[in-house]
């Protein structure tokens, strides 16, 4: 969305001309789901290294006022060890987000928790139609790499500022043996046999 080319007017103009578009669209045909890429705005990285305001908010999308009206969910993807967060990621009550007891590290006070921040991605979901997020399991994690393989390539560090890593290191790991497949004529025959046969 940020990326809309500007042809005439602002930006802003050009994106709501977009979503009015697509609003059209969705009318017209019903059955087509639109999928809207967008990124996070500023607001975000101004809180990054406050560990009790991590978790984004709706004004941390950009043109988050049309796309909640018009979109049916609505969902930001984090990977906080590229905002060089490090230790924790956000700070919550012990017992909140079972669902993913996984990824929780536990404060020394017993009373609450944070996210693992190396190597996961986090889904929050920060609105679906019809549904009242009280009531649904909002956030969702997905293992991308082993912490244990990227603490050595990210130190630890409570700034984003403060870190001589750079954010957007991508870490290397040895390549698993490749079994090999054999020859595929093996597995599916040779070009010209069984010409006339069907799949």
């Amino acid at each position: 969305m940020e990326n809309v080319l500007d042809e005439k007017g602002s930006q802003k103009t050009a994106m709501d001309a977009l979503l009015y578009e697509i609003n059209r669209l969705k009318g017209l045909h019903p059955y087509i789901c639109f999928i809207i890429l967008n990124q996070m705005n500023d607001n975000y990285i101004l809180r990054a290294d406050n560990i009790k305001s991590q978790r984004p908010i709706e004004s941390d999308v950009y043109g988050s006022g049309q796309l909640l009206k018009l979109c049916d969910v609505l969902y930001i993807k984090m990977l906080p060890w590229r905002l060089g967060i490090r230790e924790k990621f956000m700070v919550f009550g012990k017992d909140s987000y079972a669902w993913i007891e996984d990824y929780k590290i536990y404060a020394d006070n017993g009373n609450t928790a944070s996210f693992e921040p190396l190597g996961v991605a986090y889904y929050f979901y920060l609105k679906r139609r019809n549904a009242d997020i009280k009531d649904i399991q909002d956030v969702f994690a997905e293992r991308i790499f082993k912490s244990d393989e990227l603490k050595n390539k990210f130190p630890t560090t409570k700034s984003i500022n403060t870190s001589s890593t750079p954010l957007f290191t991508t870490p290397t790991f040895e390549r698993e043996s490749i079994v090999p497949l054999g020859n595929l004529n093996d597995a599916f025959g040779s070009p010209l046999e069984n010409i006339d046969e069907p799949f």
